[in-house]
């Protein structure tokens, strides 16, 4: 009998090494995901090795065409609406569609963009609008917009040119769009796995996943934030505050029911109803903690999943870094609690004489941050 198990295991297992997985990608918008974290995402979710994952990018809707023709086993990116979230994995990149303006345009009577076929359902929203062109491609869209033909534009975010300046325009937000892969039957079949383990093995992959941050997107975040980093740390001001028995109050806060008073207490301490109050204005916070220079939280906006901070590198960080820069942002990963891609924003606190004092880590909500500091 145990020959037989042993026997099936090393079936199951060829046949991963020796199974190939065929992904057809538009090539026209990825939405800032590449191909090396598509195959890295599904090698871990099905595990079949990377160097067996085809990624072929194909023009336009040409690799959807693929992909209804079953000539791939999946497509990326499809948004994903309610009748679709059974057939693919998601989200893989949720994308903003933004109404990106004139300033001080009144929101009736504007004269609108669109790039041909997209976005027009968006157009309900408004009871009055006039359509003043349609083009093939957004890179021709806002350049009609800087040339003024119209008042306005809805793009989402990941079509936005880098060397596209927000400053000069308003901004309003009219919906998050998720994205992902859907897939055919011969994925689960190549995966020999069922739609809930797959979905269940692809959430756990994900979170695992580090999206690295460009080098301008990245100091465009630090240098717009800076300010309110600063305005945040003269708030919180704190003489070192020395917390007893940390290792146990970690083991009782990983302890299940019998830790629910002592995280309450925290819940409801007097840091966590000051960095409540702090952080309201900031809509981008998906989660905020407070912790004192020996590692231990303070106070915090949810639960986080840990009390003892002290071995991870967000407290090494701070307590060794005395300026705020790009060392201080996380690269983007998704966070499955808040359902969100989020980046982490790690902030130095210091008592009266400069002295490291504790920390403030929070989780910002990426296209929230992007749209509330005008980054492109």
């Amino acid at each position: 009998m145990r020959k037989i198990i042993v026997l099936s295991i090393l079936f199951m297992l060829n046949q991963s090494l020796a199974t190939e997985l065929k992904i057809a990608v538009s090539d026209t918008n990825l939405g800032g995901v590449n191909q090396s974290h598509l195959k890295s995402i599904l090698s871990c979710t099905t595990g079949i090795l990377e160097e067996n994952i085809t990624i072929k990018s194909f023009p336009s809707l040409r690799g959807r065409q693929e992909f209804l023709n079953r000539t791939v086993d999946g497509y990326y990116p499809v948004v994903f609406t309610s009748e679709l979230k059974n057939n693919g994995l998601f989200p893989l990149y949720i994308d903003e569609v933004l109404m990106i303006k004139l300033k001080d345009i009144p929101d009736k009577n504007i004269s609108l963009g669109l790039v041909k076929g997209d976005h027009s359902q968006y157009l309900k929203k408004f009871k009055d609008y006039t359509l003043s062109f349609s083009v093939l491609n957004s890179k021709t869209l806002f350049r009609g917009l800087v040339e003024k033909r119209a008042e306005a534009i809805i793009v989402k975010r990941s079509e936005i040119p880098n060397d596209f300046l927000l400053d000069n325009f308003d901004l309003k937000s009219l919906e998050y769009v998720e994205s992902g892969i859907e897939l055919n039957t011969s994925f689960y079949k190549k995966a020999a796995m069922g739609k809930i383990e797959v979905r269940k093995r692809y959430s756990e992959c994900l979170e695992k996943v580090n999206f690295l941050l460009d080098h301008d997107r990245r100091e465009s975040i630090v240098n717009k934030i800076r300010k309110d980093i600063e305005h945040i740390q003269s708030i919180f001001t704190i003489e070192r505050k020395n917390v007893s028995n940390i290792a146990k109050k970690e083991k009782m806060w990983k302890d299940g029911s019998r830790g629910l008073d002592f995280i309450q207490k925290i819940l409801k301490s007097e840091e966590s109803i000051k960095l409540k109050e702090v952080l309201s204005g900031y809509n981008f916070v998906s989660e905020a903690f407070i912790f004192n220079h020996q590692g231990a939280t303070l106070g915090e906006t949810i639960k986080s999943s840990d009390f003892d901070q002290s071995d991870e590198r967000k407290y090494s960080l701070v307590k060794s870094q005395k300026e705020f820069n790009e060392n201080n942002i996380t690269d983007l990963y998704y966070d499955a609690s808040s359902g969100v891609f989020q980046i982490g924003i790690m902030i130095r606190l210091q008592d009266r004489k400069g002295d490291f004092s504790g920390g403030i880590y929070i989780g910002a909500n990426i296209n929230k941050i992007l749209t509330h500091y005008k980054i492109n």
